[in-house]
């Protein structure tokens, strides 16, 4: 939210620390649980998987979970005190 365009190319596991599966399956805990929207995970009987991403972004659902989680909000300070600090 803010921005106007998803920068999918900075959205890999990597970039949060995690293994893709760990990932994948907190992506799709978010999915699910109605945070964000734009964001369709497939899962094939032959353990493919089809990530597509239709310009995510936050739900209502999801700000206010952000607003009434004391994790998150210490998240989101450190999150937005790094990238005062890195150029971009």
């Amino acid at each position: 939210m803010g921005y106007s365009k998803f920068d999918d190319a900075a959205f890999t596991p990597e970039r949060f620390n995690v293994t893709d599966e760990r990932g994948l399956a907190l992506l799709e805990m978010i999915v699910s649980a109605g945070y964000v929207d734009g964001v369709c995970i497939h899962r094939s009987s032959d353990s493919g998987i089809v990530l597509n991403l239709n310009y995510p972004r936050i739900t209502l659902k999801g700000l206010e979970y952000l607003q009434e989680n004391p994790l998150m909000q210490k998240a989101e300070k450190l999150v937005k005190g790094i990238s005062d600090i890195i150029p971009h």
